[in-house]
């Protein structure tokens, strides 16, 4: 599976969890971090562990493996580093703040799943 079609997978994957404005975000001129951004909006930080536990089980089935995260219980922003992905998991007060969006979607290809 190419890393576009893996990205809108996990994107996919955070909607089956109700996650909101969810958005991939292909980045890969932009920095070598990473080729593509995925990010989601959680009600809750219940909600987010929620939808970051669910990702990590559906992808070790698939034989994807997490690399890094950062999924501490009482946290508002998640990240899961698949290496050329990386997904960010907020609440909306913490996305509205960040703003990731306006950081890296400069006319580059987006799309909102």
């Amino acid at each position: 599976m190419n890393l576009k079609l893996q990205a809108e997978k996990l994107a996919k994957l955070l909607k089956d969890k109700k996650a909101q404005d969810v958005l991939v975000i292909n980045v890969e001129n932009q920095t070598t971090i990473a080729s593509f951004l995925v990010l989601a909006t959680a009600n809750s930080n219940a909600q987010a562990r929620g939808m970051a536990n669910y990702v990590q089980k559906e992808l070790d089935e698939l034989g994807i493996n997490v690399i890094r995260k950062d999924v501490k219980s009482e946290s508002e922003w998640l990240v899961l580093d698949y290496g050329d992905i990386i997904v960010h998991i907020m609440t909306e007060e913490v996305r509205e703040y960040i703003k990731l969006e306006k950081l890296w979607v400069k006319n580059q290809n987006s799309v909102a799943i």
